[in-house]
């Protein structure tokens, strides 16, 4: 389980800063294809979908993006910590926060195929 950092005002100016809500943009559909199939999992794998929330969603997203080549170049370019190096934990649970708002709207209105 990833260290959880709280999601707020202060944490998504500072991934704006950093550049990542521009990342975000330039390869939404990158990151909307990894979060649709993740959804499409965890809404056949639970008994009642309707109730799933965002938090079902970041825990198995983060550690995909924890080994996501993209988000390495990415992290890479805005001059954060990857993997290892000391704050790369707090730097993908705000990015991985940050994709999930933008995301999650969308995932919930879909509806099984």
């Amino acid at each position: 389980m990833t260290r959880d950092y709280l999601w707020d005002s202060k944490a998504a100016r500072q991934v704006e800063k950093k550049g990542l809500t521009e990342q975000f943009e330039k390869n939404e559909e990158h990151f909307r294809d990894i979060a649709k199939r993740l959804w499409a999992i965890l809404r056949d794998n639970n008994d009642r979908p309707q109730y799933l929330k965002p938090g079902d969603l970041y825990e198995p997203l983060v550690d995909i993006l924890k080994r996501d080549t993209l988000v390495e170049h990415i992290f890479e370019n805005c001059d954060l910590p990857y993997g290892g190096e000391v704050g790369s934990t707090k730097w993908m649970c705000y990015f991985t926060h940050y994709i999930v708002e933008q995301l999650y709207p969308k995932l919930k209105k879909t509806k099984e195929e």
